[in-house]
């Protein structure tokens, strides 16, 4: 209910709020049932059928021609909108979405994200994503327009559809930066940036739908080291197919003993 409060106390008032219900078993449809605010719109699925085809559900639906996204557990201060949309309106066709800062709260630790990352083209934020994803739905606005010409985020994906969709974005549009620190990401030890074993099969599928981007050799090597190092970290174990991909690629002996020492370091020093 938080997340619905916060997007109905924004300051910028037009707009319409999209909950799309994704077959949930919860009390979802009569808490939407109790809201009197003709701003917002229920849609339900009939069945469940994931982050990626619920978003897409969501801005297929919408009249508007800003999209923006926010997830049930996560908390827009109410200055988001306003904030967002002052900064793109702006901008060019050729930058496809702005992106503000943001604060995890995770185990009662809040941590302000992303970092200072010095933004100098695309190809220098490219290789910051790669190697920390950290644009998510929760933080962007982005025109209809470029959603369409990017068709949403992809349904065959069962994580890390906001990385695949940077990605895809990167190589088309610019991005544009707002520094004002606008929501409060609340991850769950079952929220889905948290769910490893389907980062890493999500992870996979991103690699080899990606085939020209990762012919950059500098690209390639970054993301599949962090690829391998978060996995480690979060399940101790090592995944064989990108430790392959790395050896197979040629002068990559460095990155594999960088790796097993990072294994030995987090499995005797932490």
């Amino acid at each position: 209910m938080l997340s619905i409060e916060s997007v109905l106390s924004q300051e910028f008032k037009e707009f319409e709020l999209i909950i799309v219900d994704d077959a949930s078993v919860d009390d979802t449809y009569d808490i939407v049932n109790k809201i009197s605010d003709k701003r917002v719109v229920y849609i339900r699925h009939k069945e469940n059928k994931g982050a990626s085809v619920a978003r897409n559900t969501g801005w297929r639906n919408s009249k508007y021609e800003y999209l923006a996204f926010i997830d049930s557990d996560d908390v827009w201060d109410s200055k988001y909108l306003l904030s967002q949309i002052e900064k793109y309106k702006y901008t060019d066709e050729g930058v496809g979405l702005i992106y503000c800062r943001y604060i995890n709260v995770y185990k009662n630790k809040k941590i302000i994200k992303p970092e200072n990352i010095k933004i100098k083209s695309n190809s220098s934020i490219m290789e910051a994503i790669v190697v920390n994803p950290f644009i998510t739905p929760q933080i962007i606005l982005v025109r209809k327009s470029v959603m369409a010409s990017l068709n949403g985020f992809d349904e065959n994906l069962k994580s890390l559809e906001d990385f695949d969709f940077s990605l895809r974005l990167l190589q088309k549009y610019k991005i544009i930066r707002n520094d004002d620190i606008l929501v409060e990401i609340r991850l769950s030890n079952d929220s889905l940036s948290l769910q490893h074993e389907k980062n890493i099969v999500s992870s996979k599928q991103i690699y080899n739908k990606n085939v020209s981007l990762f012919d950059d050799i500098r690209l390639k090597r970054k993301y599949i080291y962090s690829v391998l190092r978060d996995y480690y970290k979060n399940t101790k174990k090592i995944d064989m197919y990108f430790v392959s991909e790395l050896r197979k690629s040629g002068n990559m002996n460095m990155y594999i003993l960088k790796f097993y020492l990072y294994c030995l370091y987090i499995r005797f020093f932490e």
